[in-house]
């Protein structure tokens, strides 16, 4: 079928991706995003999000 195919074209380049190190499995957040937050059960700040000087809970903005 083709579904079949689709299907195994994707595990295809998943493998091809871990094979070569570049598969990066996405990581879920144990907390909002704020300037720290859990990551894999540890508390880490955060760098990487939109959000890392932590303004969008600030209370002003907030009430803008």
């Amino acid at each position: 079928m083709i579904t079949e195919k689709k299907t195994k074209f994707l595990e295809d380049e998943l493998e091809q991706l871990r094979q070569q190190h570049l598969f990066r499995p996405l990581r879920v957040l144990g907390a909002p995003q704020d300037t720290e937050t859990v990551v894999d059960g540890k508390r880490v700040l955060n760098l990487s999000s939109n959000n890392y000087l932590g303004l969008t809970t600030h209370p002003k903005l907030k009430s803008a």
